[in-house]
């Protein structure tokens, strides 16, 4: 005589794929001297994150070199051509006085509300 195997019970069905929460915008904190050594690791980070929003604390910068202020400015308009945000979470007055001797008073605007929180 053959035994019948029990029938299984049908599978749990798969459980609904988690959502991950949005993720932020990755974020940069810049050093205190933005002088001609600090101007490659800086392209470098930078780069690292390009085609995801980004966000740059620029609240504990000190001096700030020329080009790193290039480094920046070339920043801005990278991400700006990949269609994606790029915005200051802080400025210290040095690089807000900095930004606005080069000409780029829209990167030394106020920090907008969204990104104060």
């Amino acid at each position: 005589m053959v035994k019948k195997k029990a029938a299984s019970a049908p599978a749990d069905p798969a459980p609904e794929a988690a959502t991950a929460p949005e993720a932020g915008p990755a974020r940069v904190a810049l050093a205190e001297v933005l002088d001609l050594a600090a101007a490659e690791p800086l392209r470098a980070e930078l780069l690292a994150r390009r085609g995801a929003p980004l966000e740059i604390d620029g609240s504990a910068v000190q001096r700030v070199g020329g080009l790193c202020l290039q480094v920046l400015l070339s920043a801005r308009s990278t991400w700006e051509a990949d269609g994606q945000p790029l915005a200051f979470a802080g400025r210290s007055d040095a690089l807000h006085d900095a930004l606005l001797t080069i000409g780029a008073p829209d990167m030394a605007a106020a920090i907008p509300e969204e990104i104060q929180s």
